[in-house]
C-alpha cells in the first residue's frame, strides 16, 4: 500500500522496484513482472533486478533461468562484490549436474577464493556422490580457512560419517563419541549398529530416550 501510494503521487522508478520486492514476497508473480518491466522501461539499470529476479526463479524452481541470471551478474559485478559462485553451483545440483557443480567450485575455489561456504557446499556434494577420499580432503580445507575446528561438533560428525564411508569403523567411533550432542550420539548408535555391536547401539539409544522422549521417532 505504501508502495502504491509513493508510485500514485511520484511515479519514482525505484519505487517499481520496490514494489516487485513486496509482490515476489507475495507471490504475485503477473504484478512482480509488470512492475520490473516498468522500472526498466523507466530507465533502471538491468543489473538492479538480477537479485530479485534470480529469487523469483528459484523460488519457482526455474533453475536454469535463475543460472542465466547468476552468470549475468558475475560477468557484471563490481571488482570487490562477492562472486555468486555458491548460487551458480546450487543451481547446477538441482539439475542434477552435480559433476559440472564440482568442477565449478573446484575452478572457483583454485582461483583464490577459499571461501568456507563454497569448500563446505563442494564437501557435501562429494559425499553425496561418493567421492569420499576427495570429501575428506576438501573438509581439511573447511577446516584450514576457519570454518571448523578440530573439536567443532560439525568437524567431528562429518569425519565420522566419512570414516564410515571409508570402511574405517574404529575411527568412526572415536570421532562420533567426541561430539557432545545428541547428533553425535545417534550418530555414535548407528556406528555401532552397522558394525554390528547391537549391544552398544541400544544402550545409547536407551539413554537418549530417557533424556529426550518426545523425539523417539527419530532413534528408528
Amino acid at each position: 500500500e505504501y508502495c502504491d501510494e509513493v508510485i500514485l503521487n511520484t511515479r519514482a522508478r525505484d519505487c517499481f522496484l520496490m514494489r516487485a520486492g513486496c509482490e515476489l514476497e507475495l507471490g504475485l508473480d503477473d504484478g512482480f513482472a509488470a512492475d520490473i518491466a516498468e522500472f526498466l522501461r523507466r530507465g533502471g539499470s538491468e543489473r538492479d533486478t538480477y537479485e530479485l529476479c534470480s529469487m523469483q526463479a528459484v523460488r519457482n524452481g526455474d533453475y536454469k533461468k535463475a543460472e542465466a541470471i547468476y552468470e549475468k551478474k558475475l560477468k557484471t559485478r563490481p571488482a570487490k562484490e562477492k562472486p555468486c559462485f555458491y548460487e551458480m553451483a546450487v543451481c547446477m545440483c538441482k539439475q542434477g549436474r552435480y559433476e559440472e557443480a564440482i568442477s565449478f567450485l573446484k575452478a572457483s575455489i583454485a582461483s583464490g577464493g577459499r571461501n568456507p561456504e563454497w569448500l563446505t557446499l563442494l564437501m557435501e556434494i562429494q559425499m553425496v556422490n561418493g567421492h569420499f577420499s576427495d570429501a575428506s580432503k576438501t573438509l581439511g580445507e573447511v577446516k584450514k580457512a576457519g570454518k571448523l575446528s578440530r573439536l567443532n561438533d560439525g568437524y567431528m560428525c562429518v569425519s565420522a560419517r566419512l570414516a564410515v564411508e571409508a570402511g574405517k569403523m574404529f575411527k568412526a567411533r572415536c570421532m562420533a563419541e567426541a561430539v557432545a550432542s545428541s547428533e553425535g550420539e545417534q550418530l555414535h548408535a548407528i556406528i555401532y549398529a552397522m558394525d554390528r555391536d547391537y549391544r552398544g547401539a541400544a544402550k545409547i539409544l536407551r539413554k537418549l530416550i530417557s533424556k529426550e522422549p518426545f523425539d523417539i521417532d527419530n532413534y528408528g
